[in-house]
């Protein structure tokens, strides 16, 4: 923060990115103004001004008894072509296959093969399910996704993040589904 900016104007410049970037989206609740407060250690005060301010803008309404909102108006759709846009090419191997061919190379170490016990899955269940699911027609449209994980996942992460003082943007989350997958796409995050 610079000495001319004011804090609740610092608040209402970061709460307006997050909205622009479509962390925030029209019709997302805001943080209420006491969780805001607590969360990035401020006054209430400030809070109620940085939301005023960002009334007074457009970009968000209230809603009496509720709560802050993201208004319909914005005119200001996420651009999601933003979050996606350095997906780098990652080859897939079958760790299955390895593990199974090599099952005592001390060199393999098996982040990413990690297996539940029988008894937690209702086996008979997950194939219905998952039958279901191939007859559908839309297996493709549900196997697929994203490089970077679930958009929705990431958004709700930034925001939790910044209620507890952490400024980060979409580029900065990645879900990954085990730890060999995060070892080995980390390096390629940071060319």
């Amino acid at each position: 923060m610079t000495n001319s900016t004011l804090l609740y104007e610092e608040l209402s410049s970061e709460l307006e990115d997050m909205i622009t970037s479509g962390v925030y989206i029209a019709g997302d609740k805001l943080p209420s103004v006491r969780s805001m407060a607590k969360g990035r250690n401020i006054s209430i005060t400030t809070v109620l001004k940085a939301y005023r301010d960002l009334e007074s803008h457009g970009l968000i309404n209230t809603v009496p008894q509720s709560g802050y909102y993201v208004s319909y108006n914005t005119g200001m759709a996420p651009n999601i072509n933003t979050l996606e846009s350095r997906q780098p090419e990652i080859d897939n191997f079958d760790l299955d296959q390895m593990i199974t061919e090599h099952p005592d190379n001390p060199t393999l170490h098996l982040f990413g093969a990690g297996r539940c016990d029988k008894s937690l899955v209702k086996v008979p269940q997950m194939n219905t399910l998952l039958s279901k699911l191939i007859h559908s027609g839309d297996l493709d449209e549900h196997m697929r996704m994203p490089i970077r994980g679930n958009e929705e996942l990431r958004k709700q992460i930034i925001k939790l993040m910044y209620l507890r003082n952490s400024n980060i943007n979409p580029d900065q989350v990645i879900i990954m589904t085990n730890c060999f997958s995060a070892i080995y796409f980390a390096p390629l995050q940071t060319e």
